[in-house]
């Protein structure tokens, strides 16, 4: 199939005898084909009448749109192909210099040290070996009731929480002593001990170990408080036992001696 052309222009000179006139490859987008047409045959079709005239104009507007048409449909294929050469190009020179520059994760040391204050690591108390050696010497039954409104209790399914319900009957405990000062705190109804884990968590246990023993203190406003014997943050007996306003037992390792909720009055059992 022969390639279309369009003439693109047309040149006329009265001093010679032929006109001649430049073709152009819509394809290849340059003046690559020259033919030579006669002149007097230009001018006798453009001097003939002026139906000849207008037919031939005419005839110039019809090949250049369709020069303009095939130029448009022909050049947009070209520049989408290029298009994706120019991404993908784009694309390798990024992945390349990715593979050269590898990027570091980069570390907060603001935030790591928030998650280490969060977290803090509790100490073994050197001395709770010789602690838990001594056995009970009596108990009391009593009731633990804190500053922060609730009464500390046991449940059936072993869960430490506080409840604002006096006559619950997971809130009836007893006190056993432990050497001068130390107690453990078990559920009547439950038969479940209260212990401090390691991490500073409140939980309960049917076995008698070092975690459930803590040391009680009494203060100034009447008030008593209970820390691990075992577990410390900074000195010995400095996390203690805390149940919020809420009734949620809270970790021992964030508590402080001004808190209300570690400090909790002793009722007897027949007070409520």
């Amino acid at each position: 199939m022969e390639k279309r052309t369009t003439p693109t222009a047309a040149f006329f000179s009265s001093d010679n005898i032929h006109a001649t006139v430049l073709f152009r490859s819509p394809v290849r987008y340059k003046m690559d084909h020259i033919a030579a047409c006669n002149y007097n045959n230009v001018h006798n079709l453009l001097a003939s009448s002026s139906a000849g005239q207008e037919q031939y104009f005419l005839s110039l507007l019809e090949f250049q749109q369709d020069m303009y048409t095939m130029n448009l449909s022909t050049l947009l294929p070209i520049l989408l192909t290029l298009g994706f050469c120019y991404s993908a190009i784009l694309e390798r020179n990024s992945n390349q210099k990715s593979q050269d520059n590898p990027v570091h994760p980069t570390v907060s040391w603001r935030k790591l040290s928030k998650t280490i204050q969060r977290q803090p690591q509790l100490k073994v108390n050197p001395l709770i070996s010789s602690i838990a050696s001594k056995g009970s010497s009596f108990e009391i039954s009593v009731r633990l009731f804190g500053k922060s409104q609730v009464f500390l209790q046991i449940t059936a399914d072993g869960t430490v929480n506080g409840t604002v319900d006096c006559t619950s009957k997971y809130a009836e405990l007893k006190m056993q002593s432990v050497g001068a000062g130390n107690q453990r705190i078990k559920a009547v109804n439950t038969n479940r001990y209260l212990a401090m884990d390691k991490k500073g968590n409140l939980y309960s246990t049917t076995t008698l170990n070092d975690e459930t023993i803590f040391r009680q203190a009494m203060h100034s406003t009447a008030f008593h408080t209970f820390a691990s014997a075992k577990f410390y943050r900074v000195g010995p007996y400095d996390t203690y036992v805390s149940i919020g306003r809420n009734g949620k037992a809270r970790n021992g390792a964030t508590t402080n001696l001004g808190q209300n909720k570690v400090k909790f009055v002793i009722f007897t059992a027949d007070r409520c």
